[in-house]
């Protein structure tokens, strides 16, 4: 937290500088360049997005592919 909330720690306490922290993913084919959404993603989706982008197509647990979220405004 890096003093926020006079707290220098993590925890389970759902402040923003918790929860708004953005993502980045470059270098991917399936996605348009210069493009920005405000998908909510978890950092469990990491794993699901790095197999899409390696053209693996093992499940990864329940979590999404970020690239396949964007694709699929259903998803969203």
């Amino acid at each position: 937290m890096l003093g926020n909330y006079s707290m220098f720690g993590k925890g389970a306490m759902p402040y923003a500088a918790q929860l708004e922290v953005p993502m980045i993913i470059s270098n991917s084919q399936e996605l348009p360049k210069g493009i920005s959404s405000d998908m909510l993603v978890s950092n469990l989706d990491i794993g699901a997005t790095a197999l899409q982008i390696a053209k693996d197509n093992r499940a990864f647990g329940f979590y999404r592919s970020m690239i396949e979220m964007y694709n699929n405004e259903a998803m969203q």
